[in-house]
């Protein structure tokens, strides 16, 4: 099933492997213009789809999607991927915080095909609902950590833009979220101001 489109407003267009990224990401301040609100992109159902497609996201028929939630899980994620990125480690209660995010979530076992005619074991919600939804989340957010370089996650350059980013550049040299807006944006300016200096 194809991703659906982003609307123009929900720019810039980088997303990420890491679901927990995008959530984050969905509170995003705006790139041009400082001091303006932050633009809330979890009530737009376009960006729902998006996310949910994204990241092979599921809820049952009729199932609300879990707004009050996700916000909650949203400011979590954000403060706890901030003290990795900062302090190299997560502390005691940043892991409480992420096991409190995946421990009211009870799961079964599931065997699926596997490769060569074989089959394989892999784990399912038992209820696909809005704490379900929240766990997987999290649960990226743990793998993200799994990774162990936390110097890799930033966030964006251009000191108007909130984007956060997991840096996977063979030489860790990704400054900005992406090339379109910021990188262009910051070169632009930074010539002007050399201009103004010269001048």
């Amino acid at each position: 099933m194809p991703e659906p489109r982003l609307t123009e407003r929900l720019i810039p267009r980088e997303s990420s492997e890491y679901a927990c990224l995008d959530l984050v990401n969905s509170a995003f301040a705006h790139y041009l213009e400082p001091g303006e609100e932050a633009l809330d992109r979890l009530p737009d159902r376009d960006w729902q789809a998006w996310f949910m497609a994204r990241h092979d996201l599921a809820l049952a028929q009729g199932a609300p999607f879990p707004l009050t939630r996700l916000r909650s899980a949203r400011t979590l994620l954000r403060s706890t991927l901030e003290e990795w990125a900062r302090e190299g480690t997560v502390g005691p209660a940043a892991v409480a915080r992420l096991d409190a995010g995946v421990r009211q979530v009870s799961l079964r076992n599931r065997v699926k095909p596997g490769p060569d005619q074989g089959a394989v074991v892999y784990t399912e919600p038992t209820k696909r609902d809005g704490a379900s939804l929240v766990a997987a989340v999290t649960v990226s957010a743990v793998i993200l950590i799994s990774t162990g370089q936390p110097e890799r996650l930033k966030i964006c350059r251009n000191p108007n833009c909130s984007w956060m980013f997991f840096d996977d550049t063979l030489n860790r040299s990704k400054v900005y979220c992406s090339v379109q807006p910021c990188g262009t944006l910051m070169r632009v300016r930074r010539h002007r101001a050399g201009k103004r200096a010269r001048g």
